[in-house]
């Protein structure tokens, strides 16, 4: 996947020009969120606006034989900050997002994480997106994650793991976490969403 950044009317915009990287299961992942959008269930979650400000597509372009999809651009701070403990809270909310979405990002780290100029921090690139419990396909592996590097179905414990491990290298200049998420409450809650 190839990105790019461009303005349109003095407004920022990432265009992502995908080949293989643009598969089922980040279309299906693209449904869902269209038709989640105006749930009030979906607009309860905390994490619920930056995801959708970050994931879903605002249009299209075409260069040549391709075509790109636009997204929402992140106004990065003026001056680097280190990710704050709100930052931190902040992304746990979106990745819980996604999971009561039915999926699981596979690709939390440093790299994937936008700091913006607003105290806003988010889980950026949801390409690898994939649905909690379904075989992944092996046209698109990650380095990151080991279940898309065995194909296993993946749920919500594979981005904990992620999780944990950015506590010690993004976060590592912040206290603990004060509640660690329970990765059963949180499949228990997956669950009776999808039922």
């Amino acid at each position: 996947m190839h990105k790019h950044k461009m303005t349109i009317d003095y407004t920022p915009y990432v265009v992502k020009f995908y080949g293989l990287s643009l598969n089922a299961q980040y279309v299906a992942f693209q449904q869902c969120l269209c038709a989640q959008r105006a749930s009030a269930d979906a607009q309860r979650q905390p994490g619920y606006q930056a995801v959708y400000f970050v994931a879903v597509p605002v249009g299209y372009v075409s260069d040549y034989d391709r075509i790109g999809l636009m997204f929402n651009s992140l106004v990065r701070p003026r001056v680097a900050r280190r990710p704050t403990d709100g930052d931190r809270a902040q992304l746990k909310d979106q990745m819980k997002s996604l999971h009561w979405l039915g999926y699981c990002h596979l690709d939390l780290t440093e790299q994937n994480i936008g700091l913006d100029g607003n105290d806003r921090c988010y889980l950026l690139d949801c390409v690898a997106v994939r649905t909690i419990a379904l075989c992944l396909d092996a046209s698109n592996r990650l380095e990151s994650s080991d279940p898309s590097n065995s194909l296993d179905p993946p749920d919500v414990s594979h981005d904990m793991r992620l999780w944990f491990q950015l506590q010690s290298s993004v976060f590592k200049h912040l206290p603990p976490e004060q509640q660690q998420c329970a990765v059963g409450e949180e499949k228990e809650q997956i669950h009776r969403f999808h039922q």
